[in-house]
């Protein structure tokens, strides 16, 4: 049977967290309705806060930003707010906080969309020293989070793999869709360097978990 899976208020989460009672993954907005997805299914209704108790292996966590329909009277997927397999917390709670440019909160901001994406890459591409490109993207990757697809179209403006290993690993934690990264480290030309790359990734990865 599939592990029980609750939606709690989050003062009701923190008190039990403090307690030691329970736990798991603890997700919440930064004040707006969120959509969380566990493995491709939805396992909450549209909320501030989804807790997800007694969590165990390893899943793709995703959340979205809940897009009410008035015509249905239903919430669907809006913006990709986080997205990145999670581990078993242990007995501890682990929280995952979402948030929106301008609003309070931590973790991952919403992508830019095509339009703006493409002015962002124009913008880039003008600049002429991997400098003041360097710079431009170090600035935006405060407040922004990039796809994987975003991520490599921005590395092929850059000739060296030592140039674009160093973006790759500014914007890894940026990255919003993480299982998709393999196709951004492929582009590199030599094995050497992709082998770098994927030992980055793993132990950005086993710090965090």
């Amino acid at each position: 049977m599939r592990k029980v899976i609750i939606t709690l208020c989050f003062l009701f989460a923190a008190f039990m967290a403090q307690a030691g009672r329970i736990s798991g993954i603890n997700i919440q907005s930064a004040g707006e309705a969120i959509l969380v997805f566990m493995d491709g299914e939805q396992i909450c209704t549209p909320t501030e806060t989804c807790f997800i108790a007694n969590y165990s292996g390893r899943h793709r966590i995703e959340v979205y930003a809940a897009r009410y329909i008035p015509r249905t009277g239903q919430s669907v997927k809006g913006d990709l707010l986080f997205q990145e397999w999670v581990s078993n917390p242990g007995m501890n709670i682990r929280d995952i906080r979402v948030g929106r440019d301008n609003r309070p909160g931590y973790g991952y901001d919403v992508v830019m969309n095509r339009a703006e994406f493409d002015r962002f890459l124009r913008t880039v591409k003008d600049k002429p020293f991997d400098s003041d490109r360097n710079k431009l993207i170090e600035t935006t990757l405060v407040s922004t989070g990039f796809t994987s697809d975003q991520c490599l179209q921005l590395v092929k403006l850059f000739s060296f793999d030592s140039e674009k290993i160093k973006l790759m690993q500014a914007m890894y934690p940026r990255i919003v869709d993480k299982p998709n990264f393999y196709l951004v480290i492929e582009s590199l030309t030599f094995q050497s360097d992709k082998n770098k790359m994927n030992e980055f990734v793993r132990k950005y990865h086993s710090q965090r978990n």
